[in-house]
């Protein structure tokens, strides 16, 4: 039976910090009575989330904060990614060559989606235009 627990950290949108995040993650799995097969899954796919989001601030040159909230009760673990990087742009002013390029050189990216998927059971985003970004990964214990 896990123990009821609820943590957030906010971080500057650095690598440097993502030790910060994965010691918070191992940290509250280990107090919350996770079986360690499980704490190191999750601990892998929101750590995949989290340098995702990193990867693409630092990729824009962006200069923001990240926030990870974790939630774990008897039922589920529950973490919630919020960032405001909030300016999407699909490759404006390149031509078709170029986009073919960017995206060939983006599709290295999708194994992290693949495992966030395979590791999580409900996953949710909400992207709210000039605001932020949140990120909910649920697993059932």
């Amino acid at each position: 039976m896990a123990k009821l627990i609820q943590k957030t950290i906010s971080k500057p949108c650095h690598p440097k910090f993502l030790n910060e995040v994965r010691a918070l993650l191992s940290e509250t799995l280990t107090a919350a009575l996770i079986p360690q097969r499980d704490k190191d899954l999750i601990v892998l796919a929101v750590d995949e989330a989290v340098s995702s989001v990193v990867h693409y601030a630092r990729f824009k040159g962006l200069q923001n904060e990240i926030t990870v909230s974790v939630d774990i009760d008897d039922v589920r673990f529950k973490a919630v990614i919020v960032d405001s990087v909030n300016v999407f742009e699909l490759a404006s002013g390149i031509n078709d060559a170029q986009l073919a390029e960017r995206i060939t050189r983006e599709k290295g990216f999708t194994l992290g989606i693949f495992l966030i998927r395979q590791i999580m059971d409900e996953i949710s985003y909400v992207y709210r235009k000039g605001f932020q970004n949140d990120l909910e990964l649920i697993r059932f214990l």
